[in-house]
């Protein structure tokens, strides 16, 4: 992924859906979510804003993330219900904020359909040498 993002590290950042954030932070790439044990609630609620549409899916998903303050993640209202979910049929993210955070690029366990909703783009997918760990991968896009 990498490789193929072809960029320093250091110059962009990224988010996950559908698996840990810490998976990338152990690749090396510098994430916006994460388990996080001590962070500004100003930080929480910015990040909350992109996931705000999906969390207002499921009650049960919003008081997980209103609630457990150190899971800083990206949640999807499918993944959720069922982490064997390999299609996200109705994304909902704001890309405006995922750009305010910095993140320039999306890893999702899933291939999410419409991606452009989210104001994503489709990149490329990357095969896991075990097979349920692929990623997509998704650039974000400002929405007009």
């Amino acid at each position: 992924v990498a490789n193929y993002i072809n960029l320093p590290k250091n110059e962009y950042k990224v988010a996950s859906i559908g698996f840990l954030p810490v998976v990338s932070m152990y690749n090396g790439f510098h994430t916006i979510d994460g388990y996080i044990t001590n962070y500004p609630l100003e930080y929480k609620n910015q990040f909350r804003v992109i996931i705000e549409d999906e969390l207002n899916k499921n009650q049960k998903m919003k008081t997980y993330f209103d609630e457990w303050d150190s899971r800083c993640y990206l949640f999807s209202n499918e993944i959720f219900l069922d982490r064997n979910v390999k299609t996200i049929e109705d994304l909902q993210l704001n890309s405006s904020q995922l750009q305010n955070l910095g993140a320039k690029y999306i890893f999702s366990s899933a291939k999410i359909i419409n991606p452009e909703k989210s104001g994503l783009s489709f990149e490329n997918l990357f095969l896991g040498e075990v097979p349920g760990n692929d990623i997509y991968l998704y650039k974000v896009n400002y929405l007009e």
